[in-house]
């Protein structure tokens, strides 16, 4: 029979395991600098049919890039609040929701359409609701009052795509439908540019932004609005 301690280290040996076979953090230097990927150049072909997926985050002021070992679930969301804990699920044609857990148990569904993130910027809550399924199409940022006995959702803009990323630095809220990239702006969205092939992740670190992509990451600079792309080599 095991004791407690070597239990625990078995368990925790399971636990880092399990997070290094999710994601690997990868060096910086083992990326090439490219030109902006164009038809007709290897660098774009490669990063359209690279399996190997890599998001990229801010860490103390610093870019992490991350290589996606397997498939994280993306059916989900949440964000801890200090009544309880907010809960979005989005299961595509089958819809999804936002439920509210409060720390007593109580569970209650404060709004009965799928949901793809909730956020906090300016001091308030945010979400994304989005489809495209068939001929329907659209994309939905809600504002949620909780300022009341009840939640209540508020539509704050709408765009004609679903917003498939957003990123919030300090109170600049960034969101992606698209292809494009918009910097919402009095409640509505302002186009900054166009966004790389692939973009499944967001950070911004000083006057850049980055994307994570399939077999590389790019690099926008918010100012002259160019790109670079930064391909994996592996080594």
């Amino acid at each position: 029979m095991q004791s407690p301690v070597k239990r625990f280290v078995v368990l925790l040996s399971t636990v880092l395991l399990y997070i290094s076979i999710q994601a690997q953090n990868i060096p910086l230097s083992q990326f090439r600098d490219s030109l902006l990927p164009k038809l007709g150049r290897g660098d774009l072909y490669d990063i359209q049919q690279s399996t190997e997926k890599f998001e990229v985050e801010r860490v103390q002021d610093s870019l992490r890039v991350t290589k996606v070992m397997r498939a994280r679930d993306t059916t989900s969301c949440s964000l801890s609040i200090p009544q309880g804990r907010l809960t979005g699920h989005d299961y595509g044609e089958f819809g999804g929701n936002l439920i509210f857990g409060s720390q007593d148990g109580r569970s209650d569904t404060i709004f009965d359409r799928f949901v793809q993130d909730i956020f906090t910027c300016y001091g308030y809550i945010y979400f994304t609701s989005s489809i495209w399924h068939m001929s329907v199409h659209y994309g939905q940022l809600y504002l949620l009052d909780t300022t009341k006995s009840q939640f209540s959702a508020k539509l704050v803009t709408s765009f004609e795509y679903p917003v498939r990323n957003s990123y919030v630095l300090h109170d600049t809220m960034y969101l992606v439908s698209d292809g494009k990239l918009f910097r919402m702006q009095y409640g509505k969205p302002v186009f900054i540019t166009g966004v790389p092939y692939s973009c499944n992740s967001i950070a911004v670190v000083g006057r850049y932004m980055y994307f994570g992509l399939h077999g590389a990451y790019a690099q926008l600079d918010l100012k002259s609005r160019q790109y670079r792309y930064f391909v994996y080599t592996g080594k």
